[in-house]
């Protein structure tokens, strides 16, 4: 699931704009005449005006029903709630974690240790990483929405900030990027280092920056010249796509942060059928 890039100040926006009588009873007359009926302001039926509500409200709260929305949301709340003592103004009860956020941190991370071992070899993106140096494939987008979304439901409950707060709190020397926005391909990190792959935790993106510097070095270094600038650029943008979307395909070309600078076409011209091979080695190299 990719969220669509809408600023925060337009879905409030958009939220405010659901419930404006004007526009309800602008969206009733426009769904009346869709359907070849003729209605006035004064004619609409109490059903037409309140459908016509319904779907307006419907819309505006749709961003809402993808998770990795709400974990922002909710991370932010987080990020800005404080709890002030109206009480005891002077004086400071407790600083540090408390035993029993700790003991709840604890219970966290082995929820999840216990469900991937559990689940190793029915879900595909936790099959893919206990696998491995053994099975070279692509880990897609796909595979960690699945993982996603059966860690993210209840009973578990398992959203990957959860976790990671988890991480933080009780392994803070081994976690970085604590205040960072999560994605949804943190959870790759999350369950390498689970598992054991990666002796610290830090966000997805860190990790495939890392390993892009390595791979074109080790790639400039074997080639009789180097990739050239106007290529290091594609590869740039093909990295921050595999950064975000765990992996890249001819497909992925038509995406806008590609298509803005010409799409598949221009990055052929770049590349020639050097392209698809690219991809594969960047598919394996910079995720797994």
């Amino acid at each position: 699931m990719r969220l669509p890039c809408i600023p925060v100040s337009e879905l409030a926006k958009r939220l405010i704009s659901a419930i404006n009588p004007d526009k309800i009873i602008e969206a009733a007359l426009a769904a009346a005449k869709a359907r070849g009926i003729t209605r006035t302001e004064d004619s609409l039926t109490e059903d037409e005006i309140t459908a016509a509500r319904a779907r307006r409200v419907a819309a505006a709260c749709e961003p809402f029903d993808k998770p990795e929305l709400r974990e922002q949301i909710e991370s932010a709340r987080r990020e800005r709630e404080q709890l002030i003592d109206h009480i005891n103004l002077d004086q400071v009860t407790f600083s540090g974690y408390s035993e029993q956020a700790e003991a709840q941190a604890q219970k966290i991370i082995q929820t999840f240790t216990d469900y991937i071992n559990q689940h190793k070899q029915e879900i595909e993106a936790l099959s893919f990483f206990y696998q491995q140096p053994y099975q070279r494939r692509t880990l897609t987008f796909e595979m960690i929405d699945e993982l996603h979304d059966a860690l993210s439901r209840p009973p578990l409950m398992l959203t990957t900030e959860r976790l990671w707060s988890a991480y933080a709190r009780v392994q803070t020397s081994q976690v970085k990027g604590a205040n960072s926005k999560r994605q949804l391909t943190d959870l790759i990190a999350l369950v390498r280092f689970a598992i054991g792959l990666d002796a610290e935790l830090k966000p997805f993106s860190e990790q495939v920056d890392k390993r892009f510097q390595e791979w074109i070095f080790r790639h400039n270094a074997q080639r009789t010249t180097a990739f050239s600038a106007e290529q290091t650029e594609w590869l740039r943008l093909i990295k921050d796509h595999i950064a975000s979307s765990c992996s890249i395909s001819r497909d992925d070309f038509d995406y806008a942060e590609f298509a803005d600078k010409g799409g598949l076409q221009k990055v052929w011209s770049v590349f020639g059928k050097q392209l698809d091979e690219l991809m594969i080695e960047m598919n394996e190299e910079l995720v797994a």
